[in-house]
């Protein structure tokens, strides 16, 4: 960028910190362009910064980068408060697994799997073959019926979400079997907005994106990824009008998540 009103206001390099032992080669640079008076410079794409490669620049957009091998941690919830539809033993919840979130992943990417209940139970470490991580899933899967009683644990994992922002720079929140929210913890936080709205009729019924949003007279509260624009281009016609959109913490798109279940 040149020009006397613009200015790089920061860059720098964000590394996956991966478990022990498993590849890391994902390397993330951020740069902001910001105009003297702190604003940021909006409407920048790819096409308007470069890059050299052996000295010589190319345009960013042409610029090519390597997929690095993801590294991931499955938990799965054992206790009776848990509801899995269908056949809920070892066997059938292994496959559902497998079949909906393991296959979903890249050929190189290593899994660890792991159960809780009143305890926790891992696999050994991380494996890449998708026929092993089933039989580890079905392993942890086998607990005795005295580590499935009681509620579950995992409201205890809200009160680690600050260390996780800490050591992480990755989300991925699955909720029965799909992935519902995913992304770079950055983007994540910047993209989800605690939204409050108005009703111009308060019994009319409630539009797809506002779905599961609580209703207190014309007031609607709730969460969307969605940014202002294309929230209020959904809510065209609805008659309900956003009011104010704020950031909404990890924490926050956590319960929501976890909520809808």
């Amino acid at each position: 960028m040149s020009g006397d009103d613009d200015r790089v206001g920061s860059g720098g390099t964000s590394h996956t910190l991966a478990a022990a032992g498993a590849p890391q080669r994902s390397v993330t640079v951020a740069v902001a362009v910001e105009h003297q008076d702190g604003r940021p410079v909006e409407g920048l794409t790819a096409a308007d910064f470069s890059v050299s490669v052996d000295g010589h620049p190319i345009d960013l957009s042409k610029a090519t980068y390597e997929a690095g091998a993801m590294s991931l941690v499955v938990l799965v919830d054992v206790t009776t408060s848990t509801f899995w539809p269908g056949d809920t033993s070892a066997r059938s919840v292994a496959d559902t697994i497998r079949n909906q979130v393991l296959t979903t992943l890249q050929d190189d990417a290593a899994v660890m799997v792991g159960s809780f209940g009143r305890s926790l139970r891992t696999d050994e470490g991380f494996s890449t073959d998708r026929t092993a991580q089933r039989r580890a899933l079905m392993s942890v899967l086998n607990v005795p019926g005295e580590e499935r009683t009681g509620p579950s644990p995992i409201w205890d994992v809200v009160h680690q979400l600050t260390d996780i922002e800490q050591i992480a720079d990755h989300i991925v929140i699955i909720r029965r079997g799909q992935c519902v929210v995913e992304g770079a913890i950055d983007d994540v936080r910047q993209r989800w907005k605690r939204v409050r709205c108005v009703m111009e009729v308060p019994d009319a019924p409630l539009p797809a994106v506002a779905a599961g949003w609580r209703q207190e007279g014309r007031v609607l509260t709730g969460f969307s990824p969605h940014d202002a624009t294309d929230l209020e281009a959904q809510l065209a016609g609805t008659g309900i009008t956003v009011m104010d959109a704020e950031p909404a913490t990890l924490k926050e798109i956590f319960f929501d998540q976890v909520k809808a279940s």
